[in-house]
């Protein structure tokens, strides 16, 4: 049932860096549990949870090490991750990263689920396998636990406080390293493994984001996650129908339905299900058009605004500036392509 489920080749790299750390014999230990070091020769492979699930418990039974799996997690670096981890970190803040890395989570693995959720003042991330009962092995968990605390920490400041850190297994005779960790209330025999922090976190912005880079990243990530599902997502498939429409014309959900085709409604529902919505896949694709255009310098700002099928040129600088921070002007000022 397991084999199912699979993850990320680059979730391996912070699990050999640690394996190293012990001076286990990383290419036995991939043999042991069917695999070998030829799986890091491109960033798309892929391994199943049943793998995961034996190397991380055959690297436990060598090093001897009851915390393994906070070590594991420590050894996660954000830099060296895949897409997602990168386009996270270009965020605006931390609700917009979490909530991020929960769309596209499956693209790093299947091994959990991700969740937010707030309760009065407080903040929840808690994380559980994909079924009841599908994998039992503490380490893998506390590590996506501390991997998830240190990745939050690296992305803002403040430091990230938290107020409690819960988990599923027994309390176990050390807690130190728990401590050392987490430094807050630990509970144990808990429903799901989670940290809880004051929501206030969640809107402090991230040390570097970046808009552009951010859209770039995600539409990467959209067809990664397509791949993965082996299916076209309805944000691409209404995104690949707009770029052949001309935005001068009055663009209508009705006609994109019909195209696809699905009722109007079925569409809503869809993009809803996807994190977007029909306008904002219309102004995403307006935004792209205006910065190649202003960045160029091929257009009058008045040319883009009706090319873009704004009524007039404030409506366009109005719309500009709420998508970039900037009036169009001044977009291009800094920005225009050298001759």
């Amino acid at each position: 049932m397991k084999d199912k489920f699979t993850i990320s080749v680059s979730v391996l790299y912070s699990f050999l860096q640690t394996v190293k750390s012990y001076n286990i014999d990383e290419n036995r230990l991939l043999k042991e549990c069917g695999m070998s070091l030829t799986i890091l020769s491109s960033p798309d492979n892929r391994f199943s949870l049943d793998q995961y699930d034996r190397l991380v418990k055959k690297a436990v039974e060598l090093s001897g090490d009851t915390f393994f799996g906070l070590r594991l997690g420590r050894e996660f670096d954000i830099g060296t991750g895949n897409i997602v981890t990168y386009m996270i970190r270009n965020c605006s803040n931390l609700r917009d990263a979490t909530k991020k890395y929960i769309e596209y989570q499956k693209i790093v693995g299947e091994t959990y689920d991700l969740s937010l959720s707030t309760q009065e003042e407080n903040a929840i991330i808690s994380i559980k396998a994909p079924k009841e009962d599908i994998i039992d092995n503490r380490h893998i968990f506390e590590a996506i636990l501390t991997a998830i605390y240190k990745t939050g920490n690296e992305m803002i400041a403040p430091e990230l406080k938290l107020k409690e850190a819960h988990f599923k297994s027994p309390k176990p005779p050390l807690t130190d390293e728990y401590n050392k960790i987490f430094n807050c209330t630990l509970k144990w025999k808990m429903p799901e493994y989670s940290i809880i922090f004051d929501k206030k976190f969640l809107d402090v912005p991230l040390k570097q984001p970046n808009k552009e880079l951010l859209t770039m990243l995600e539409n990467q990530a959209r067809t990664a996650l397509r791949k993965l599902k082996g299916k076209e997502t309805f944000t691409e498939k209404v995104t690949k129908i707009l770029s052949e429409l001309n935005f001068s014309e009055n663009l209508k959900i009705e006609y994109v339905a019909q195209k696809i085709p699905v009722s109007v409604r079925t569409l809503q529902l869809k993009l809803k299900e996807e994190n977007t919505s029909f306008q904002q896949i219309v102004d995403e694709i307006r935004r792209q058009i205006a910065i190649s255009h202003l960045k160029s310098n091929t257009a009058s700002i008045k040319e883009i605004s009706y090319l873009l099928g704004f009524s007039e040129p404030a409506a366009f600088q109005k719309a500009f500036k709420k998508w970039s921070g900037q009036a169009p002007g001044r977009f291009r000022k800094a920005n225009a392509v050298l001759r």
